[in-house]
């Protein structure tokens, strides 16, 4: 059996895949859409700051010995170079 080369169909993609439970139900989507544009920054104010003290809690985890100061300068520097 011979080498064959690669097809367009063996490629990975590297595009995230969505799966149905990435997906909001429709009764989110809809409490949104009821939602003030107050109510709704309220909620990202509220989603950045648990998402900043996860990591800042998985860095302390991670670098036991790091002072406060510098697990919040490595805090800076992973939010700075974040991407979507």
């Amino acid at each position: 059996m011979g080498i064959r080369s690669l097809q367009p169909s063996d490629r990975v993609s590297t595009q995230a895949r969505i799966f149905p439970m990435d997906l909001p139900s429709p009764l989110q989507i809809a409490a949104w859409k009821r939602m003030s544009l107050t109510e709704k920054y309220q909620l990202l104010a509220v989603t950045v700051r648990n998402a900043r003290e996860l990591k800042r809690t998985g860095l302390r985890l991670r670098f036991p010995q790091d002072t406060p100061a510098q697990i919040e300068t490595k805090l800076a520097r992973v939010w700075l170079h974040a991407r979507p």
